[in-house]
């Protein structure tokens, strides 16, 4: 893909950035439609890391803005105290600030269904809002994010002391929290148990999306790949961020703890009927042995062995789970794969962001021509769709669809996270990630 057109694909995304970026909240889910002004922590923290990553160039201090406004917003809702319905405690991250600005039309239905209602919010004026904190993954996200953060203000000011002792206490919360969560278990991972309306705590929160393949879902608590993928990256960010504020022994513990994580994640979730990494196990401790796009996490975050990842980047380049434009969320040889509807949520569609970050994965491990291809795949159903949510591929591998559910669109468009990862992506390869000769943003 020319840099030209690479340049266009960044000028557009630059545009959509103001779309998606509120004054008060920061970083919001989406520019347009239900999750408009609403924040959306792993939403959020995926766009400050995947934008981060790299040097931004021009657009640097408009992404760092955005950064510090989204990780105030997450300090002003963490978690202090115990609440059974929201899922609040201390040190852990909101998963969603819906306020009496979000749109209040979604918020009303939510509040009529028995799952959803005992989390809405009434205010005096007759507004509604939820704040909520059901998803595991948004915590070590956040971790992550502020370390991100913290490298583009260092590249952009030299020094950072003053965003560490600003954001650093808050980080360390949650690695608090996340590891009194693996200690309690005994496991030395994340742990999810299953309560309140959200049948899974992951970016895949759909209650069907890792049904097997006679489509029985398994039975809970679950250790999540993509939950303890995080895990392991805020560990290690931990340790970094840890030694920058002089807390050396608090760095140690990380280190440690991201030792033993990363060799839990490449043999626990390792199938070798599979030959695959599975997206959890289950409560009986037997693995879900389903092909997803959930391999990402760990790539993205370094987490597995070189050899492991060469295999997963080999299995993930068959038809059934690359098409012409990306990656399908779910192997389309499944008995559960979907092509539309919101059985097909989780269950098939590209989320084009996984692909992206399937690139930088790539990149990471040096594997440079899959991630060039990668992002080609990606850049080129962007040109043709925008930056949408998610986007049906057909079985065939070719046919694009629009995401439906009752028979109307609801894909979120633009989504932030499209935006932040185009922002990246088009960032690492103008910038010459890859050994690839090219202009500098």
């Amino acid at each position: 893909m020319s840099a030209e057109t690479l340049l266009a694909l960044r000028g557009s995304a630059a545009e959509d950035l103001k779309r998606v970026v509120d004054r008060q909240v920061g970083i919001e889910a989406s520019g347009s439609g239900r999750f408009e002004r609403t924040h959306f922590g792993r939403d959020a923290d995926e766009s400050i890391i995947g934008a981060n990553e790299e040097d931004q160039g021009a657009l640097t201090l408009e992404i760092i803005d955005a950064s510090l406004k989204t990780l105030e917003t997450q300090i002003r809702y963490e978690g202090a105290a115990f609440n059974p319905i929201t899922g609040e405690k201390k040190g852990r991250k909101a998963h969603e600030v819906h306020t009496a600005d979000s749109p209040q039309d979604w918020l009303r239905g939510l509040s009529r269904d028995p799952k959803w209602a005992p989390s809405i919010i009434r205010y005096p004026d007759g507004s509604l809002g939820m704040i909520n904190y059901l998803s595991d993954d948004v915590t070590p996200k956040h971790v992550v994010a502020v370390s991100k953060t913290e490298e583009a203000v260092s590249r952009h000011w030299g020094e950072s002391d003053p965003f560490l002792d600003r954001h650093w206490p808050s980080a360390k919360r949650g690695i608090l929290h996340d590891n009194s969560i693996a200690d309690a278990h005994g496991l030395g991972l994340i742990v999810s148990e299953a309560f309140g309306p959200l049948a899974n705590r992951v970016f895949k929160d759909s209650d069907n999306a890792y049904a097997d393949e006679d489509g029985n879902i398994p039975p809970p608590p679950y250790i999540y790949l993509s939950a303890n993928s995080f895990y392991y990256w805020a560990q290690v960010e931990g340790a970094r961020l840890a030694e920058m504020a002089g807390d050396y022994n608090f760095s140690n513990e990380c280190a440690e703890r991201a030792e033993h994580v990363k060799f839990q994640i490449n043999n626990l979730f390792w199938s070798k009927k599979l030959n695959f990494l599975v997206p959890l196990i289950d409560g009986r401790m037997k693995q879900d042995e389903i092909v997803t796009d959930d391999v990402v996490d760990p790539l993205w975050a370094q987490a597995l062995e070189y050899d492991k990842a060469k295999i997963v980047f080999w299995r993930l380049r068959k038809p059934d789970m690359l098409n012409k434009w990306g990656l399908y969320t779910r192997s389309s040889n499944s008995r559960m794969f979907a092509e539309n509807g919101a059985e097909a949520y989780h269950n098939g569609p590209n989320w084009p962001k996984r692909t992206k970050q399937a690139a930088k994965g790539a990149e990471k491990y040096g594997f440079f021509s899959i991630a060039r291809d990668l992002d080609k795949r990606a850049f080129s159903l962007e040109q043709i769709v925008g930056r949408k949510e998610l986007v049906p591929i057909a079985r065939d591998g070719k046919t694009i669809l629009t995401y439906e559910e009752n028979g109307k669109p609801v894909a979120n468009d633009p989504m932030a996270w499209e935006i932040f990862s185009t922002l990246g992506r088009t960032a690492a390869i103008l910038n010459g990630n890859g050994n690839d000769s090219r202009r500098q943003l």
